[in-house]
């Protein structure tokens, strides 16, 4: 087996070690190196895992406010506030006009 220098070395292979010579110290780097990816993709996932969750919780809360409402309730409101909003538009429509013509 050829030893391959430092630039043809495989991809998987990315710890400094010559690949003639596996030390236990080389073999426990990258033992290391390994575990230390694992253990940052399984911190990644848990947080990942309790982020949806708590959105899962949020949706869930959405849909019961939404369920729960009273049609009756919110259609009076809404005849309540277009009757002000109407009431607000035509007494302008009085108003304006007069003033505009006091103005000139």
């Amino acid at each position: 087996m050829a030893i391959l220098a430092n630039r043809e070395r495989p991809a998987w292979n990315s710890f400094s070690c010559p690949l003639s010579t596996y030390s236990k110290s080389c073999a426990r780097g990258m033992e290391l190196k390994a575990e230390t990816k694992m253990g940052a993709r399984a911190q990644l996932y848990a947080s990942v895992a309790d982020v949806l969750t708590k959105q899962g919780e949020l949706i869930t809360g959405d849909i019961t406010r939404v369920s729960s409402t009273d049609v009756a309730e919110l259609a009076m409101n809404l005849m309540e506030q277009q009757t002000l909003y109407n009431l607000a538009l035509s007494l302008g429509a009085r108003v304006i006009p007069q003033s505009l013509a006091d103005y000139l």
